[in-house]
């Protein structure tokens, strides 16, 4: 009878071992479950942080690529406006130009007609004189009429050397 009392408590403590490895098993599993509710969540959580991820990729993919092609058009902008400020710049030299060549050109003419008419006035009167002092109209015309030939070749060679040097101005610039 020991032997079975030593094999009834034996009997027990197998008996009240496998119900609490029973019971620790169950906790485990339990536990298990519950992680992997926890994993699972966790699961859904990156994958809906990888859509928003992706969603914010593609929205600042779509802003730089905007971004890119308002640059881009702001660059054409400025090189389109940089020529309008050159084609003004040019504009305005060229105008500076004519009005630094034509206030010349139109004082010269001024002079050359104002010089004409002043020496048809004294040729006229050194003829008159000429006629009444010396008798001889038409010597005294010749005269003057050579004078008067002579400067106004001396006013066209001055007119048109100053013409010339305008029009080298215009070329070269």
């Amino acid at each position: 009878m020991g032997k079975l009392k030593l094999t009834k408590k034996l009997l027990t403590t197998l008996i009240i071992a496998i119900i609490l490895c029973s019971c620790f098993v169950v906790l485990a599993q339990y536990k298990v479950q519950e992680n992997l509710y926890v994993i699972k969540g966790l699961q859904y959580r990156v994958s809906v942080l990888e859509e928003k991820v992706e969603a914010l990729t593609k929205t600042v993919h779509n802003a730089l690529v905007d971004i890119y092609s308002k640059l881009e058009y702001l660059g054409s902008e400025l090189k389109m406006l940089k020529l309008e400020v050159q084609n003004i710049g040019s504009f305005i030299g060229f105008l500076l130009l004519l009005v630094t060549v034509l206030v010349p050109i139109g004082i010269g003419a001024l002079g050359f007609l104002i010089t004409k008419f002043s020496w048809d006035s004294v040729y006229d009167m050194q003829a008159i004189h000429l006629a009444k002092h010396h008798g001889d109209v038409s010597t005294a015309l010749k005269l003057i009429n050579d004078e008067y030939k002579l400067h106004r070749r001396i006013l066209l060679i001055v007119l048109i050397v100053t013409l010339a040097i305008l029009l080298a101005i215009i070329l070269v610039v």
